[in-house]
């Protein structure tokens, strides 16, 4: 897994900005937040969106407009999943996605971990909300 090479990085805060701490940037060694915010990154990205690394992003923008079905959550489910794990940064036995719908969302639990097994803690947790009418993304 890529995260395990990684031994710092940059905080981000929910909008996506670089958290400050007395005039220096805020970094951190915490593997479940540098998971959580490259996840988080990862997520709102689209495919091709970094030129070098055409892996990266899950590319949810492509089903806007789209009528939600079982079919629709599943493909959305998998593509985050591929987000996170198909160039190695982090192994699908570490993550756990759950789904449900609720008028033209699609709610989205992320569960980030080394043992999913046991009772997750909020910490651990990115959780999705995506309008396929409006394309409204939001994760936090």
């Amino acid at each position: 897994m890529q995260l395990d090479n990684i031994y710092r990085d940059i905080v981000i805060d929910r909008f996506g900005d670089i958290m400050l701490n007395g005039g220096d940037i805020l970094t951190s060694s915490d593997k479940i937040e540098i998971a959580k915010n490259n996840s988080k990154h990862r997520i709102r990205s689209g495919k091709g969106d970094l030129i070098k690394y055409v892996l990266y992003g899950a590319g949810l923008e492509e089903f806007i407009g789209k009528p939600i079905s079982e079919t629709l959550t599943s493909t959305i489910q998998k593509r985050i999943e591929e987000s996170l794990t198909e160039d190695g940064f982090i192994g699908s036995n570490n993550i756990s996605i759950q789904t449900l719908t609720y008028e033209n969302q699609i709610i989205i639990k992320l569960v980030i971990g080394s043992n999913l097994f046991q009772s997750s803690t909020k910490n651990q947790e990115v959780n999705i909300s995506f309008d396929v009418i409006s394309g409204r993304i939001n994760v936090y």
